[in-house]
């Protein structure tokens, strides 16, 4: 191998090619450091830019976590806290309509009361004012054993009970419920309602959900419910003409399993 060439001198290098170089590679990293002029943006205004970016990420985040659907158990009642404004879905199924040939006779609540498999009486304690409405009710039945009864006054505040066999899942924003006791038992208090479902008459056969984006509405009233055993206790209002203490002084009048 022939490596004369090692010990050639080398070319002198043309004047000026340093400092040429220098200048050159001086003004490469310069532009590499600057924001693109077309952006508009000097330093300090990128760093805020960047840190709103992630301050809107981070309350994203929170808001789905906060918002995220849970399941919370109070006793024997399932709660399931949602977001304020929601879907609500009705499901309608392919089913065959059983009317009845005549409807059934209404019947003395009295004797509706000593027909239920369980123990119920009428409140001994009401607010001033009110007046249980009903005389007669429709028959509570096997398997829900339903009972509806309404108090009332004369300007139309309305207190209404709904009492069924089963439990029933109780839809509600984090803040808008909390525990409390009637009589010894577990009970959920609820301030507010979403308004309640609108059940359009289906065309025969029809199937298949229909839904609808429902708000929470703070200002509807109160809601007290209680189990039991198998039964599930509504006492409800629809406006704020009754304080929570009364609604739960009337439900315990009405004594315990």
């Amino acid at each position: 191998m022939r490596d004369e060439f090692l010990y050639e001198a080398a070319p002198a290098m043309r004047e000026g090619f340093g400092e040429a170089l220098y200048e050159k590679l001086s003004r490469r990293r310069r532009s590499s450091s600057q924001v693109p002029s077309w952006l508009g943006f000097n330093r300090k205004t990128t760093i805020y830019a960047l840190s709103a970016v992630l301050v809107a990420v981070i309350a994203v985040a929170c808001a789905r976590e906060l918002f995220k659907q849970r399941y919370v158990q109070v006793g024997d009642i399932w709660v399931l806290e949602v977001a304020p404004q929601t879907i609500q879905r009705i499901d309608f199924f392919d089913r065959p309509v059983n009317a009845l040939s005549l409807p059934p006779t209404p019947i003395p609540v009295a004797e509706a009361i000593e027909s239920l498999p369980y123990e119920f009486r009428l409140p001994e304690w009401v607010p001033q004012g009110y007046s249980l409405v009903e005389q007669e009710v429709t028959p509570p039945i096997a398997p829900d054993w339903i009972i509806n009864l309404n108090w009332a006054k004369e300007r139309g505040e309305v207190i209404f009970l709904w009492i069924h066999k089963g439990g029933a899942e109780i839809r509600v924003p984090p803040d808008m419920w909390k525990e409390t006791r009637v009589n010894g038992a577990t009970a959920v208090l609820i301030r507010g309602r979403f308004p309640f479902p609108f059940f359009p008459d289906p065309t025969p056969g029809a199937t298949g959900p229909v839904e609808r984006e429902v708000q929470w509405n703070e200002g509807a009233g109160l809601t007290l419910v209680w189990k039991q055993g198998e039964f599930h206790f509504e006492l409800m209002t629809f406006g704020d003409y009754v304080t929570e203490e009364d609604l739960i002084r009337m439900a315990e009048s009405m004594g315990g399993p």
